[in-house]
């Protein structure tokens, strides 16, 4: 069984709930969620891969249940603060050996990028991922005892901000998207003006969102400069990322010497 893991929560601190604001009517997490399923619509009918929203076992994410409880889609409450260790909670309990891992602030993640993933872990790989997408759209899988041997017998109570360094380097399979993109192209969403670049998106593609290819997308956002709108907070960003995981750090540090 493969897993599409979708990490979410609502507790965001820069834009709190930002995975239910609606775009259209509809929480802006249904628009991924409907391309995943577009794209993969043939391996859920046949029960080989699962839809599963991972996310922190806190009061304010039960939200997520409330509503997809009538989707074909399973949401599981895990370890908090351990990315990780919450995903490997997830697959033991739907007995899932492989992991299509998506972020749900990613709204554009690519499904091509997905589905090679995907392909790849068919193939043998361990640990697969994709380069050279615009930040928010590549995407990453792995099998679940790679997952189990990285985190090992004893893992921090905190793992969040670039946990993916748990994996060794030298068993990761890359796949790279031999693509030239504007550095300044952002396709994830932290901040207000995120939310409002992705609703343009939307809006623009509406009709057939669930279908609509990466090289369209990317080329819209290009488009009368409308990538400008988030562009300048791709360094803030990245300053967020090294502080908070910094900060992560000093927590591991903290928990390995009590």
């Amino acid at each position: 069984m493969i897993g599409i893991f979708i990490t979410a929560r609502l507790g965001s601190k820069r834009l709190p709930g930002k995975q239910l604001l609606e775009v259209c009517g509809r929480p802006i997490m249904d628009y991924l969620l409907l391309r995943i399923r577009h794209e993969f619509q043939e391996e859920l009918k046949l029960g080989s891969i699962r839809i599963i929203i991972t996310t922190a076992d806190e009061p304010i994410n039960r939200k997520f249940e409330e509503i997809y409880s009538n989707q074909p889609i399973d949401v599981f409450y895990g370890s908090p603060r351990n990315l990780p260790l919450r995903h490997l909670q997830a697959a033991q309990s739907f007995g899932v050996d492989r992991i299509v891992c998506v972020e749900a602030d990613d709204v554009f993640c690519s499904t091509s990028a997905m589905r090679q993933v995907y392909q790849s872990m068919l193939e043998g790989n361990g640990i697969v991922r994709t380069t050279g997408l615009p930040l928010g759209m590549n995407n990453m899988g792995y099998q679940t005892r790679f997952l189990e041997n990285a985190i090992g017998l004893n893992p921090p109570e905190i793992l969040e901000t670039g946990w993916t360094t748990i994996f060794n380097d030298s068993e990761v399979t890359e796949i790279n998207y031999d693509v030239s993109y504007p550095p300044e192209l952002r396709f994830t969403m932290d901040y207000q003006e995120d939310f409002d670049f992705f609703s343009r998106i939307i809006e623009k593609f509406l009709s057939n969102i669930e279908s609509i290819p990466d090289e369209s997308i990317i080329s819209y956002a290009l488009s009368d400069n409308l990538y400008r709108m988030n562009s300048h907070l791709t360094e803030q960003y990245w300053t967020n990322f090294r502080e908070e995981q910094k900060d992560g750090e000093n927590s591991i540090t903290n928990v390995d010497t009590q």
